[in-house]
């Protein structure tokens, strides 16, 4: 899909190398195969449109060209209480923690989970992976090899996913 974020269109015979430069040494036709396969899913989702060129003396090909904007595609989650109640608490230990000072902050409530916990979600890792990024540039006293959350965030237990 970052395809289509500053593009309007794909084709196998013109862009794939585009695509693939990093995988050049991997097998190719598998990489034809995955691409197809996430093209015809994006056709699926009415995100993408299908147009071939060519006629029965020529080489046809498929343009794979955007539809509509990522941005207006939407989902529908369904997700345990569990799930939700560790969700809300992952972002309300890390809003004190990064805002200890700050007042007004907007819990995230266990019983209504909402895009802008996602969000959040998504924000909390970005932050934490950019920290630990940061910090593994720095001269280093003994080797670490883990994100840096913090200490207080609530335990999961070994039966989150059940």
């Amino acid at each position: 899909m970052d395809w289509y974020l500053n593009r309007e269109s794909f084709s196998i015979p013109g862009d794939f190398d585009l695509l693939l430069e990093t995988y050049k040494e991997e097998d190719t036709n598998a990489n034809r195969a995955a691409i197809i396969s996430a093209l015809e899913r994006l056709k699926e989702s009415k995100l993408v449109d299908v147009q071939t060129f060519g006629d029965a003396d020529t080489e046809t090909e498929d343009i794979y060209v955007r539809h509509r904007n990522f941005q207006s595609f939407s989902q529908n989650v369904e997700i345990s209480g569990r799930t939700a109640e560790a969700v809300a608490k992952v972002i309300n230990v890390c809003l004190d923690e990064l805002n200890k000072n700050e007042e007004g902050k907007e819990y995230s409530d266990p019983f209504n989970i909402t895009e802008k916990d996602i969000q959040g979600l998504t924000f909390l890792i970005h932050h934490f992976i950019s920290s630990n990024q940061e910090e593994s540039e720095k001269p280093k006293t003994k080797p670490t090899s883990t994100v840096k959350l913090p200490k207080n965030l609530p335990e999961l237990g070994d039966n989150f996913n059940n």
